[in-house]
């Protein structure tokens, strides 16, 4: 399992270092949370060729990161309609 996984992320990485250290990672949530590693891989894979944090990794990502570096999703929001128009330009 670790030989797939890394090799996917070395192929989608720019560096070794950050393939393993993500192989690292994929593996300590598989261990908490008893989800094997294959099938977390598989969240990652979803995103295709190009390498894109989604709500389902941050997810797993921050139950191994301290609260104080935990990852988020940049989204912008769509205002209120009513509330909008009511905001100075």
């Amino acid at each position: 399992d670790y030989d797939v996984v890394n090799s996917y992320f070395k192929s989608v990485m720019t560096t070794r270092q950050a393939a393993d250290n993500f192989t690292a990672s994929l593996f300590r949530v598989a261990q908490d949370t008893n989800i094997p590693p294959l099938t977390l891989l598989q969240t990652f894979q979803a995103s295709g060729e190009q390498l894109d944090l989604n709500i389902n990794m941050a997810y797993y990502l921050n139950m191994i990161r301290s609260r104080a570096t935990l990852l988020g999703i940049n989204a912008s929001s769509t205002p209120n309609q009513y509330a909008a128009r009511l905001v100075l330009q």
